[in-house]
Parts: C-alpha cells; sequence; structure tokens
C-alpha cells in the first residue's frame, strides 16, 4: 500500500516587546556579567516532516513552516540612559528579533517498482522590525561586546526531503523569511557618549539579515528529477541616526558605526542520480535593502580594521545546483543573484581613524552573483547523454550616495596604512560558472556520446555612485586614498 509521512507542525510566533520611559525618567545600569538592556524575540522554528517507506508509492511529510519574530520598540528617546559593561560579549543594548526556520521535508523511499516522493520543505518566518530611540551614554570594556547591537534576522527555509524509487522525486522547499527593518536613533543630551574598549565591538551595529533558502531534495531510482532550491530572504531597510557626542572604540575590528542590509543566499538544487536523470536548480538570492546613515556626532576609531562609518547593502547570492549522473543526466542551473539595495551616507560630524585598514567613511552597495551550475556525468551502452547546468546571472549593484548635511564641512581623518578618507563603492555581482560535462558510452557496435556544456551566467552591472561632499580629506600614511568613487560591473 501508499505510505505517507506526517506534516511537521508550524513554529510559534515569537512575541512583541516594548519598553518606554518619560521625561523625567533617568535609567542607570552597570552589568558584570551580561548585556545591560538585553531585549530578545525568537520564533520557533517548524517541525520536520515524517520519513516515508513502504511497499508501494512513499510520500515524505511535508516541513511545518517557521514562526514569526516580534517586533521590539524602546522608545526611550525623552529619557536619560548611562548603561555600561564589563565582561566579553556583553552588549549595552543587545536587541535581536530572530524569525524560525523551516522545517525539512521528510525522505520518500518506494521500492524498486514503485514511486518516492520527498515532502516538501517549508518556508521560514520573517524576523521583526526593531526600533531603538534612547539618548545617554553607553560603554562596554569587554572583547565582542557592542554598545548598541540592532539585529533582525529571517529564518533560514528547510531542506527538500529526498525520494527514491522506481521514479523519484526530490522535493523543493519555500521561500526564506525576510529581515525586518531596523531603525536606530541615538541621541547624546547634554553630555553623553558611546564607547567600547574591547576587540570587535562596534559602538553602534545595525543588521537586516534575510535568511538563506532551503535545500532541494535529491532524487535517486531509474527515473529522477531532483527538488530545486528555494530563493533566500530580503534585507528590509536598516537605518541609524545619530546626533551631538562622541562614539569612540579601542579595539581591533570595531567600527564606530557599522549598518547594513543584506539579502540572504538562495538554496542548493538537488542532485540525481538515476538511468534518467534531472538536477534541481538552485534558488535566487534575496535582495539587499536601503541602508542609511545620518550622522552628526564626532566619530573615532584607534585600532587596525576599525571603520569610522561603514553602510553596507548587499545582494544575496544564488545557490549553487547540484551533480547529476546517469544514461541521460541533465544538470540544474544555478540560481541568480540579487539587486544591491541603495546605500546612502549623511554626514555633517567629524571621523578620525588611526589604525591600518580603516576607513573613516565607507559605503558600498554589491549585486550578488551567480551559482554555479551542475556537473553532469553520463555512462552507457550503446549511448550517453550528458547535459551541464547553466550558470545564474549576477545582479546589479545598487545607488551609493554621499550627502553633506547643511552647509558646514565634514573633516575625514586616518592616520594608518591602507586607510582611506572617503569610499563610495557600487559592484555589480559575477556570473555564475558552468556546470562540467562527461559522457562516456562503450559498445561492441557503434555508439553516441554525447556531451553539451552549460553556458556561464551573465555578471551584473554596477550602479549610480554619486559623491555631494564639503568638508577636509587628511589620510596621512601609505596606500591612502583621500576620496574614491567606484561603479563596477
Amino acid at each position: 500500500g501508499t505510505a505517507r509521512g506526517s506534516s511537521g507542525g508550524t513554529g510559534g510566533r515569537g512575541g512583541n516587546i516594548t519598553l518606554s520611559g518619560s521625561e523625567n525618567t533617568d535609567l542607570t545600569v552597570t552589568a558584570n556579567g551580561s548585556g545591560a538592556l538585553v531585549f530578545h524575540t525568537f520564533a520557533g522554528s517548524g517541525g520536520t516532516g515524517g520519513y516515508a517507506t513502504g511497499g508501494g508509492d512513499s510520500y515524505g511529510g511535508d516541513g511545518g513552516p517557521g514562526g514569526t519574530g516580534g517586533t521590539i520598540s524602546v522608545n526611550m528617546g525623552a529619557s536619560i540612559l548611562n548603561l555600561s559593561t564589563t565582561n566579553d560579549t556583553a552588549q549595552g543594548i543587545d536587541a535581536r528579533s530572530y524569525g524560525g526556520n523551516g522545517g525539512d521535508g521528510g525522505d520518500g523511499n518506494g521500492t524498486f517498482i514503485d514511486k518516492g516522493k520527498g515532502g516538501s520543505a517549508a518556508g521560514s518566518g520573517p524576523g521583526g522590525d526593531l526600533t531603538i530611540d534612547i539618548t545617554g551614554s553607553i560603554s562596554t570594556t569587554g572583547s565582542e561586546s557592542n554598545a548598541l547591537f540592532a539585529q533582525s534576522v529571517g529564518g533560514f527555509s528547510g531542506a527538500g526531503g529526498s525520494g527514491s524509487g522506481f521514479i523519484a522525486y526530490g522535493a523543493g522547499s519555500e521561500s526564506a523569511g525576510a529581515g525586518g527593518s531596523v531603525s536606530v536613533t541615538w541621541s547624546a543630551g547634554e553630555d553623553g557618549s558611546i564607547s567600547t574598549s574591547g576587540d570587535y565591538s562596534d559602538g553602534i551595529f545595525a543588521q537586516s539579515q534575510g535568511g538563506g533558502g532551503g535545500k532541494g531534495g535529491k532524487g535517486s531510482g531509474i527515473k529522477a528529477l531532483a527538488g530545486s532550491g528555494s530563493a533566500g530572504g530580503d534585507g528590509t531597510k536598516a537605518t541609524v541616526i545619530t546626533t551631538g557626542g562622541t562614539i569612540s572604540t579601542e579595539g581591533i575590528n570595531a567600527v564606530g558605526i557599522y549598518t547594513q542590509s543584506s539579502g540572504g543566499t538562495g538554496g542548493a538544487g538537488g542532485g540525481a542520480s538515476a538511468i534518467d536523470s534531472i538536477g534541481g536548480s538552485g534558488g535566487g538570492g534575496g535582495k539587499g535593502g536601503t541602508a542609511e546613515v545620518s550622522n552628526l556626532s564626532t566619530v573615532t576609531t584607534q585600532n587596525d580594521f576599525s571603520d569610522g562609518i561603514y553602510v553596507e547593502s548587499v545582494g544575496g547570492g544564488g545557490g549553487r545546483a547540484a551533480s547529476t549522473s546517469g544514461i541521460v543526466s541533465v544538470g540544474g542551473s544555478g540560481g541568480n543573484g540579487a539587486t544591491g539595495g541603495t546605500a546612502t551616507l549623511a554626514n555633517i560630524g567629524a571621523i578620525t581613524t588611526s589604525g591600518d585598514h580603516a576607513d573613516a567613511a565607507y559605503a558600498h552597495s554589491i549585486g550578488g552573483g551567480g551559482g554555479k551550475g551542475a556537473s553532469s556525468t553520463a555512462i552507457g551502452v550503446p549511448f550517453s547523454v550528458a547535459i551541464g547546468g547553466n550558470g545564474g546571472t549576477g545582479n546589479h549593484g545598487g545607488a551609493v550616495n554621499i550627502n553633506k548635511i547643511g552647509t558646514a564641512g565634514a573633516q575625514l581623518t586616518t592616520t594608518g596604512e591602507h586607510a582611506r578618507g572617503l569610499v563610495a563603492y557600487s559592484q555589480g555581482g559575477g556570473g555564475g560558472h558552468a556546470g562540467n560535462t562527461v559522457s562516456v558510452s562503450a559498445s561492441s557496435t557503434p555508439d553516441v556520446s554525447v556531451a553539451i556544456g552549460g553556458s556561464g551566467g551573465a555578471a551584473g552591472n554596477g550602479g549610480e555612485v554619486r559623491v555631494n561632499f564639503n568638508g577636509g580629506v587628511s589620510t596621512a600614511g601609505g596606500h591612502s586614498t583621500g576620496i574614491l568613487a567606484t561603479s563596477t560591473g
């Protein structure tokens, strides 16, 4: 008889979190163990579909969808905060919303004369929106201890179930969850500041990250069709606004303000192994969202690899396609990359860096690269056919804008080696590599052996770059360009 796996359950939603204060409310927290203010809302992951194995046709159960991350709202702009931490991995403010992962599909394993089909993987949940509005001071002294950390991440999609049998179908997956919007507003007030002392400890870190796509299930049997990977989730808008005071870091790889919106990578296509086999294609990447910084504060960093302000939008890369084999073997195509979003920096504050490889201000947008096409191998008597998969298309970089605020000029200063004053950069993603092919046939009579390679994917274009800067730029170290504006395909 027919065997069917049960479906996985749905992941639960993360709850919403709100903190607010009035004009006369001050808040002082000194944390010697962990973070000073921690806001986490994590959704549950979907359940895995049940496996199916029987004497007849077998169908794996579908995975369950991931839950949605809750929202976080911290509205303390009218209050005065004084937060400090002293331990490693202890953030001053730690705000995170994560979507739940999608459940994997169950495998379907039929007999040699029956059908086997894997269960479909479920999509993941999106991360929730974050809004942080604060006034006052934050300081941390440990390593990996950001003063203000705000992140929304979409969940990762599940993997499609594999199928085996006389006719075998590997299952696909649903798209990944998007990262939620992230908005951070910080004001120094009368005498506030943000400072970190440890390595890998940014002053402000704001990120919207789309989840990764799920992998397609493989197929194996006499005839096999593999599942395709699913699309990565999109990044959403990430914004930082600062007013007054100073933002300073002392450690290695400690950026003053880091803002990123990034799409997730597409899932890999499933492989296939059968007499007649067709591989699954890779999923497309998720789009990078808008990333913006408006800075009216003084920013200083003192060590290597510690940029003053870093603004980035990245399109997700396409998923690769897995290899196939058989007498007739057709490889799947790589997934297409996604577009990078707009990256904008508006600045009036003085920015100074002292370390090597520490740019004062860096804004860029990158399109996602195409995924690699599948390799295909065919061996048969008296004929064989192998067709390689095409590489995915790279996508375009987004616009990059450097804007002035008002008429006053901003001073950008670097003293280290390979430390540029201002970089504005848009780059298109590269095309994916084509899949290789091998076809071999042997017979005492005339035989036919055909091998057709795939095509490489086209690359994306660089986006428009605009620099409207009023002020001074000073670089003292070697290999340290003052202003670099580049658009590259």
